[in-house]
Formats: C-alpha cells, structure tokens, sequence
C-alpha cells in the first residue's frame, strides 16, 4: 500500500474514489504518475475508459514524495494485481493499494447527496445544455454529483471541445494550479429535419455558454443531470447524455 499526502485537502476524493474503483474492477486501465512541476510534485491518476480518448483524471499536488515513495509506486504499478484507490474523509490523503488488500468491507458504491432539484420546465431557465453521449457512460451519474458538490463549493468549471467529438470538462478549486477532477467523453452528432446537425459547432457553443456563465457568476442556481436513456423525438436521439441547467 502506498498512502500519499496532498498538499491541500480534496474532500471529494471520499466520493471520486469509488466511483474510479468500480470503474478499475469493470476492466478500465489505470495509470498513476507523479511529475514534478515547479516547486511541486504533482499526482496525476488517469482512469481510461476507452484505448483513444476518454478518461476520468484527478490531479493534486502532493505535500512530499519520497525517493521511498517512487519505488513503492513503481511496485504497485508493475503488479499484476489490479490497484485501487481510498481515501481518509478529509480528502488529506489517498491510498493506492492491491485489490487483494483490500478489506472484505471495501464499498464501490456512493451515498445519496441531498442536491436540490432544478426542474427543466423552468420558464425562466438562463442556460439549458444537453450533451448527447456517443457511449453508456454508466458512472457520469455518480460523478455528476461530485460536480454538483464541487459547483456548491464554489469550485470552477471550465468545458472544451476537443478532436471535434469530445466533450472536456474541467473542475478546479483554487488550490492547486491545475485541474483537480477532469473528465472527456464521447459525444454524438444528430441530425433530424427540425434541427440542423447537432455537430462540433453547435457544442462549442453550448461549451461557450457554460464558461461565460460560470466566468461571470451570475446564476442564482446551477446543477448538472445524468439521463441513462434520453428521449428527445426532435432530435431523433435516444440515448444516454449529460445535461447542465442555470437559473
């Protein structure tokens, strides 16, 4: 087992954490680097979800890391052994261990977090975002509750568009220099004769919209949603997707 010391507390990671395990145990490749930039080492664990592209990442600066340290990182990423991840409540530290390490007590499932609903039907909504997925992306609905935690927190969030189809989304909290959470996912393009194609333009400009409202702070609420199975006729799309609403 190998127990590293953020240089900041990251009380999420107690939520992130299973969510990256179940992930790990289904089949999805980790790697876990530590880089040193500038006058800090920097944790980067990287779960990919498929051979190309998207991925779930966490990044933290570290308070120390030991020459000790590398050669137990080294250990644990050559085993054949699949490496999980744990946290303490405080988001101090985070455990990479064996799975056969394990405790027999050991959860991968994520509590229910009270988060207000913001209805769609809202007629006063400022901004209203739909993200139709290419790929099931079964655990975007527990990492959607981690963003809605990290937006509460005043933590701030930044969308791309990258390789024309994919969708980056960032979460930053101010501590660190970079990213803390990130996720890319596979988005689809849709076409249906009420609407022009639904392709990399038109998310880049929903990803505009996200960042000029978060940049300027100005939304009473906001929130993210997950739909396993999205109906929507006029797009002719049913399928799984990530939405995001502001009032």
């Amino acid at each position: 087992m190998l127990q590293l010391e953020l240089k900041n507390k990251f009380p999420e990671l107690k939520f992130i954490c299973p969510v990256l395990d179940r992930m790990i145990l289904n089949g999805n490749k980790l790697t876990v680097n530590v880089s040193k930039r500038r006058n800090s080492y920097v944790l980067c664990i990287t779960v990919h979800r498929c051979k190309s592209y998207s991925f779930v990442q966490i990044q933290r600066d570290l308070a120390n890391f030991s020459d000790e340290a590398a050669e137990t990182l080294a250990k644990i990423s050559c085993n054949d052994s699949p490496v999980v991840l744990d946290s303490d409540y405080d988001g101090q530290y985070i455990c990479l261990l064996n799975e056969s390490e394990k405790s027999s007590s050991f959860n991968t499932d994520i509590p229910e977090l009270s988060i207000p609903v913001l209805d769609s039907e809202v007629s006063n909504l400022s901004v209203n975002l739909h993200f139709p997925l290419r790929k099931q992306f079964n655990e975007l609905d527990d990492l959607v509750k981690t963003f809605n935690l990290l937006m509460i927190r005043g933590c701030y969030g930044r969308m791309s568009i990258k390789s024309g189809n994919h969708l980056e989304l960032h979460f930053t909290d101010g501590c660190d220099h970079h990213p803390s959470l990130s996720i890319a996912c596979g988005l689809k393009n849709i076409t249906s004769r009420a609407y022009c194609e639904f392709d990399a333009n038109q998310y880049g400009l929903q990803a505009s919209k996200f960042n000029r409202l978060l940049m300027r702070r100005e939304s009473v609420f906001q929130k993210f949603y997950f739909s396993q199975s999205k109906q929507d006729s006029a797009l002719n799309y049913c399928g799984p997707s990530l939405e995001f609403r502001a009032i």
